[in-house]
């Protein structure tokens, strides 16, 4: 038996199942709208960004240390407009979202609300089109104020990219400024299966059933023995 178990270890090899959780994190430092990965997995994040037209239509860019700050967001409507919004993607083989969280901060003429939406391509698919994320809207405050969402319909994607748009600003010269944008998500990580399908398998069920045989001849010979004895 114990040269049929190493036969068994030996076929052990890893296939993915969902469980190495990791951290995108887009932090502003020196102006960089780059996001950093703990633990680096691999993934790709694009860089933050803000949708700025064409024409009047979108955001414009205002200066903000260590942060992303945007205004000429649409005022006086419990609207969205569908062109003010920033956005970032990810990027990986097969992965997993279970949470976005953000800070943000609006002055006192910036958009009062928020909504998230996404846009998914799962594994093996075609993009969707764009979506709300359930329980993924709210206010923004004139302090810094901290979101969270948690996730639970984006599962098995190759990609998929968020917007967040604002709305609702009292005058459009009004701002909207965004910190610590972070996402948590999970790729596959090992897990064990048998090598080869059903040819290793029959193999190592034909050793098994040997093994069986000769211990039933041996126990027949015993008792042959212990009758003789008697």
């Amino acid at each position: 038996m114990r040269g049929v178990l190493t036969v068994l270890a030996l076929l052990l090899v890893g296939v993915p199942a969902f469980g190495q959780t990791f951290t995108g994190t887009y932090a502003f430092t020196g102006g960089s709208t780059a996001a950093t990965v703990t633990p680096a997995e691999p993934v790709t994040f694009s860089a933050f960004s803000r949708n700025t037209g064409p024409g009047d239509a979108g955001l414009d860019a205002v200066a903000a240390t260590d942060k992303f700050a945007s205004s000429n967001y649409s005022s006086n409507s419990a609207t969205r407009d569908l062109t003010d919004y920033v956005t970032f993607s990810i990027s990986a083989t097969k992965f997993s979202v279970s949470n976005i969280s953000f800070l943000s901060q609006r002055d006192n003429q910036g958009p009062q609300n928020y909504q998230i939406a996404y846009q998914a391509t799962p594994f093996g698919g075609s993009q969707g089109a764009i979506t709300d994320l359930p329980s993924g809207s709210g206010t923004n405050s004139t302090s810094e104020t901290s979101h969270s969402t948690a996730i639970t319909t984006l599962n098995d994607l190759s990609n998929v990219i968020f917007y967040v748009y604002g709305f609702n600003a009292n005058n459009n010269g009004g701002t909207l400024t965004f910190d610590n944008v972070s996402v948590v998500a999970a790729v596959p990580e090992p897990t064990t299966t048998l090598l080869f399908g059903g040819g290793v398998a029959a193999l190592v069920a034909g050793r098994l059933r040997r093994r069986a045989g000769e211990e039933s001849i041996l126990a027949l010979l015993m008792n042959r023995a212990r009758f003789a004895l008697a």
